[in-house]
């Protein structure tokens, strides 16, 4: 009988160092997600930090309803993603942005397109410091844009009044 006693507390120890393990090991699984999580974090601010846009010019063709933009990248990092930048428009009579969605062909109404990078000879269809990104915004005949919001996908905007 006393054997019983002691088989049961060595199974008690051995539950008790495997519940160990397991807690241990996900305090430190958790501990390199957490910091995983941080550095990655820490790394897009400081490439947001890096990143300014400039709109230094913008044309508008009233009869067509084409509005030409040009969008220069005045910060340090490089610009990807034309995708899931973000450009709104205010016309004349209206007090609320619309919001225009890109295309990657010939933009439709509401749309927009890159329609190419000037000059483009570092790093191909990526917005490097100092180059301008054109842009071609197809806006309704009936409607005439007074202000302009391009946004990065990181955040980092510019906008201003186009004539």
């Amino acid at each position: 009988m006393a054997s019983g006693g002691l088989i049961a507390t060595a199974v008690a120890l051995i539950l008790l160092i495997i519940t160990a393990y397991v807690i241990i090991g996900g305090i430190l699984a958790t501990t390199e997600i957490v910091s995983a999580a941080q550095t990655d974090k820490f790394n897009h601010q400081e490439a947001r930090m890096r990143t300014d846009i400039e709109i230094t010019g913008s044309t508008i063709v009233q009869p067509t309803g084409v509005m030409y933009l040009q969008v220069e990248n005045t910060g340090k990092e490089i610009i990807s993603g034309f995708e899931y930048f973000d450009l709104h428009l205010i016309f004349r009579n209206d007090k609320e942005p619309v919001y225009y969605s890109y295309s990657s062909s010939m933009p439709g109404t509401g749309e927009w397109t890159v329609e190419g990078i000037t000059p483009d000879s570092i790093h191909k269809n990526q917005l490097d410091p100092g180059e301008t990104l054109n842009l071609t915004v197809q806006f309704p005949l009936t409607e005439i844009p007074e202000w302009v919001q391009i946004t990065t996908p990181n955040g980092v905007y510019d906008s201003g009044y186009v004539n």
